[in-house]
C-alpha cells in the first residue's frame, strides 16, 4: 500500500474507508481492464461498465448487500476528487442486459420406463445453462494483474457447484429433490479463487457436463499461463469419462469414489494401517481396480466411529479414487481433505451478493453472480494490500468485519493525496468508537 496514505492530519471524513478503496481502484487501473475486456458502450450511455463494478463493489464493502442500496454507495462517490459519477440500480440492471447471452438449452434423452405413463416431453431431462466467456476471461486476467498467481508454481484445480435457493419463476426445482427452486452454477477455482464460472438451472447436477466445463477451465486458464497438475473434484467426478479425460490430458487427479465401488473392492485391501486423523484413529489402505481404460487406485479410509450419510444411513467405510500411484495414503487423503476450504469460497460469494438475486431471469442474474465473483477477487487484492500497512486488517477477513474495522476509518484530502490517522487511538476517537 502506497506510503502516502499513512499520515496525520487535523481534519477528517469519519466514513472514509470508501475514499481509499475508490483510490486504490484508479491507480491500479483497474477500470481500464475492465473496459479492456468488455469495451465501450454508447457514447450516449452516462455510465460505464466500470462504474458498475465500483458502485457494486463500494456499496457492497459499506455492508449493503442489495442493488437498490446505490445511492448510498452513491454518496461515497460523488465524494471522491478523482470520481464524479454515481449510478442508480436502474442503470446497472439496465447495464446487466447488455452484457447477458442467451441461455444455453441441452436436452439429455433418457430411457422410457414402460411401466409408467409419461409424456414425451418428460423423455427428457432439460437443462439450462450459461456462460460468458469474456467474463470468465477477465476473472482470471484480474487474478493475474493482482499477482494471486505464481506463473513459477503448479496449482490444484478444484471444481465444485453450489445451489443457489430462490423464489425467482425462472429457476427450477433444485435437484436434490428439497422442494426449493434454485441456481446451481459450477465454479472452477484455485487457492480459493474463481477463475470459471458457469450458471446451472435448479435441475442440473453437479456431475452433468462435467468434462466439458471442466476443459473449458483447464483451457482458460493453460492460456494465461497458469499451470495445474491437479484436479481435485467430490464424487461427481467420479466417472469414466472423467478419469479418462484426466489421463489422457496428464493431470493428477483426487475425486470421492461413490460407495457401491468402494464396497465391491473393499476386500482386496490387504495393507490395512492405523492413522491418525484429526485425533481419530482410523484404518487406510488402498488397492487397484480396473476404471475406464487405465487402472485406478482406491484408498479406503475406515472410520472407528460411524457417520451418517446424506441418505441418513450409517457408514463408516468411505474411499478416493485417483492416478498417484506414489504417494502414501495419509498424504492423498489430507490433500483431499483440504478441498474443504475451497468450499468456503461460496460462503465468501454469498457475502457477496451471491444469494441476493436481483434479476428476474438466469441470463441476467449470470452477469451479476460474475460481477460479485469479480469484485471478490479485487476485495481479496484490496485487502491483502492494506492488510499490509494495517494488522487489522486481513486478506481473508469476512465483509461485515471489514466494513466495521476498515470502512468508518477517517480520512483527509491533503492536496491530491489521500490520508488516513495512523494514531490508534485517534482513529477509535474520530471513528465513533470508544
Amino acid at each position: 500500500m502506497p506510503q502516502n496514505y499513512i499520515c496525520n492530519s487535523n481534519e477528517y471524513n469519519i466514513l472514509g474507508g470508501g475514499d481509499v478503496l475508490i483510490d486504490i481502484w484508479l491507480k491500479q487501473n483497474i477500470g481500464e481492464l475492465i473496459t479492456s475486456h468488455l469495451g465501450e458502450r454508447s457514447p450516449r450511455a452516462e455510465y460505464s461498465f466500470a462504474d458498475a463494478f465500483l458502485s457494486l463493489f463500494i456499496s457492497r464493502c459499506r455492508d449493503n448487500n442489495r442493488i437498490e442500496h446505490f445511492k448510498e454507495a452513491g454518496e461515497s462517490l460523488k465524494n471522491h476528487r478523482r470520481f464524479k459519477t454515481a449510478m442508480s440500480p436502474d442503470s446497472y440492471l439496465y447495464m446487466s442486459k447488455e452484457l447477458a447471452l442467451p441461455k444455453q438449452l441441452i436436452r439429455i434423452d433418457t430411457e422410457v420406463d414402460t411401466n409408467a405413463q409419461r409424456s414425451n416431453k418428460e423423455r427428457y431431462q432439460d437443462h439450462e445453462i450459461v456462460v460468458i466467456d469474456k467474463l470468465n476471461e477477465l476473472m482470471v486476467d484480474a487474478a493475474i494483474k493482482f499477482k494471486l498467481f505464481d506463473f513459477e508454481n503448479e496449482y490444484i484445480m478444484d471444481f465444485d457447484t453450489t445451489e443457489i435457493k430462490t423464489k425467482i419463476k425462472d429457476a427450477r426445482r433444485y435437484y436434490d429433490g428439497n422442494g426449493k427452486r434454485a441456481y446451481c452454477p459450477a465454479v472452477a477455482m484455485i487457492n480459493n479463487i474463481p477463475v470459471y464460472i458457469e450458471n446451472r438451472n435448479g435441475n442440473t447436477n453437479a456431475s452433468f457436463n462435467i468434462v466439458n466445463t471442466i476443459k473449458a477451465a483447464l483451457d482458460l486458464v493453460s492460456k494465461k499461463g497458469i499451470k495445474i497438475y491437479m484436479i481435485r473434484v467430490d464424487s461427481a467426478a467420479f466417472t469414466k469419462e472423467f478419469v479418462e479425460f484426466i489421463n489422457a490430458s496428464n493431470l493428477k487427479f483426487i475425486t470421492r469414489a461413490k460407495s457401491p465401488t468402494v464396497q465391491a473392492q473393499i476386500h482386496k485391501i490387504k495393507n490395512w494401517e492405523k492413522t491418525c486423523f484429526k485425533n481419530e484413529i482410523d484404518s487406510t489402505g488402498d488397492t487397484v481396480f480396473a476404471y475406464g481404460k487405465e487402472k485406478t487406485r482406491l484408498i479406503v479410509r475406515s472410520k472407528s466411529k460411524p457417520t451418517i450419510n446424506k441418505e441418513g444411513k450409517e457408514t463408516k467405510d468411505w474411499g478416493l479414487a485417483t492416478n498417484d500411484f506414489e504417494s502414501p495414503n495419509e498424504d492423498i487423503i489430507n490433500t483431499y481433505g483440504l478441498r474443504g476450504d475451497s468450499e468456503n469460497l461460496f460462503s465468501s460469494l454469498n457475502d457477496f451478493g451471491w444469494d441476493m438475486l436481483p434479476m428476474r431471469k438466469i441470463e441476467f442474474n449470470t452477469v451479476y453472480l460474475y460481477f460479485t465473483a469479480f469484485n471478490y477477487i479485487v476485495y481479496r487484492f484490496m485487502t491483502r494490500l492494506i492488510g499490509s500497512e494495517l494488522p487489522s486488517v486481513n486478506e481473508r477477513m469476512e465483509i461485515e468485519t471489514f466494513n466495521k474495522i476498515f470502512m468508518r476509518i477517517a480520512t483527509e484530502w491533503i492536496g491530491e493525496s489521500l490520508s488516513f490517522a495512523k494514531s490508534k487511538s485517534e482513529y477509535a476517537k474520530l471513528s465513533g468508537f470508544t
